[in-house]
């Protein structure tokens, strides 16, 4: 879930891809060649992207921003593959919490049970295991819930903004090679 800025996007690196690609000294071959080289040294989603983008003609698709599109979708689907851990956190953690009450509840009928005369203080401790198993239980899933909606945030605001930085580095470039 790592989607912090320096895992998304580089700038100085991508202006340095926009300028090897834009220079007019160099054939379109070699600039290719030059840009493919950065990339194996940047290890960023946006980088990752590119490489996958250049080397499935990209440039040369006859519509590169769906290309480009594409293959976004694909990276990002990859990340929300990993946001079913907290789904199952947040279905099972309530249920292992009732489970938890169930058997306090049934520890303290037990108690009563097996005893004559019942005190409050014979029946604290197993009321007490089944009042706590609920409250964790619970608190677990309102934390991967919340998790969860966080990173679906970040996500959505990360797929903004690779769109937005192929619009500015990429795009431009397929008409100059």
């Amino acid at each position: 879930f790592e989607l912090r800025d320096r895992y998304m996007y580089n700038p100085s690196k991508a202006t340095r891809l926009a300028k090897t690609l834009h220079a007019a000294d160099k054939s379109a071959e070699e600039r290719m060649a030059q840009v493919k080289r950065q990339l194996d040294d940047d290890d960023t989603l946006f980088a990752t992207i590119f490489r996958r983008f250049l080397g499935e003609n990209g440039f040369a698709a006859p519509r590169p921003g769906k290309v480009w599109q594409a293959l976004q979708d694909e990276e990002f689907d990859r990340v929300k593959r990993n946001l079913m851990y907290l789904s199952l956190a947040s279905v099972i953690s309530p249920a292992i919490g009732f489970l938890g009450t169930a058997v306090g509840m049934v520890a303290a009928f037990y108690e009563i049970s097996i005893q004559d005369t019942v005190t409050p203080a014979d029946l604290a401790m197993s009321i007490q295991i089944a009042l706590i198993t609920t409250v964790i239980g619970l608190t677990i899933k309102t934390i991967a819930m919340l998790l969860k909606t966080a990173v679906i945030h970040s996500i959505g605001r990360r797929e903004d903004q690779l769109v937005v930085a192929y619009q500015h580095r990429a795009a431009p470039l397929h008409r100059t090679l």
